[in-house]
């Protein structure tokens, strides 16, 4: 009874919220966060921008303020102060600061995407790479066939007559 009421705060929060159909794909931040509230992607704008508490936790805007005023209204919870609901520090909807973040400010996901991507370019140059090495194998085993077979036809033969041309002569006149 003297702990915090863990499961019965995580039963109030907020349900999961459809995507806003007011926000485009562009307003969605590219730096691969997600509300720790709804886990829904953080926007660079609006209402679900991405913000945080004094603490250093981050949420979406309208999820962190909706719980703010949902902790220091129910009446078990009452208080001048509310918290943030990850480390129970002290905090009020005044604290809540909104978070920029810039297209360039990349991702997680977005980096193991492009690196998944490097890789896989990579992958490819590699097995093309293969692909010329074996046909040159097959070419170099291919020739050294007919090299042989030509030997063998011509038993006085050496391999390095047989790969040079034969001597032209040359006419020299004054």
């Amino acid at each position: 009874a003297g702990g915090h009421a863990g499961g019965a705060a995580a039963a109030a929060r907020p349900a999961r919220r459809p995507a806003s159909p007011t926000s485009s794909a562009s307003d969605v931040a590219h730096d691969g966060g997600r509300c720790t509230l709804c886990s829904l992607p953080w926007h660079r704008s609006g209402s679900h921008q991405a913000c945080t508490l004094p603490c250093g936790h981050m949420f979406g805007l309208s999820c962190i303020v909706a719980e703010l005023r949902r902790r220091r209204e129910t009446p078990r919870e009452r208080r001048e102060r509310s918290e943030c609901p990850i480390c129970r520090q002290g905090a009020v909807e005044q604290q809540v600061r909104r978070v920029f973040v810039t297209a360039e400010a990349g991702s997680d996901e977005l980096q193991q995407r492009r690196r998944r991507e490097e890789l896989d370019a990579e992958l490819l140059r590699e097995e093309e790479l293969r692909r010329l090495a074996a046909e040159r194998r097959d070419k170099a085993e291919r020739r050294l066939a007919e090299l042989q077979a030509v030997a063998v036809a011509q038993p006085g033969a050496t391999a390095g007559a047989l790969s040079t041309p034969p001597p032209v002569a040359v006419l020299v006149t004054s």
